[in-house]
């Protein structure tokens, strides 16, 4: 038991991990457009 959720844990932490990557190079990507895009993209 105690090893299926061991590897649970690591699996999910990879997954936040990942998800936190993904969210920190749109938000550089977001960074890199023009504000009037920007706005535009968070609006919609």
């Amino acid at each position: 038991m105690k090893k299926i959720r061991k590897s649970f844990w690591r699996a999910y932490w990879r997954i936040h991990d990942k998800k936190k990557m993904l969210v920190a190079r749109l938000k550089g990507y977001l960074d890199g457009l023009p504000p009037k895009t920007r706005k535009r993209i968070v609006l919609a």
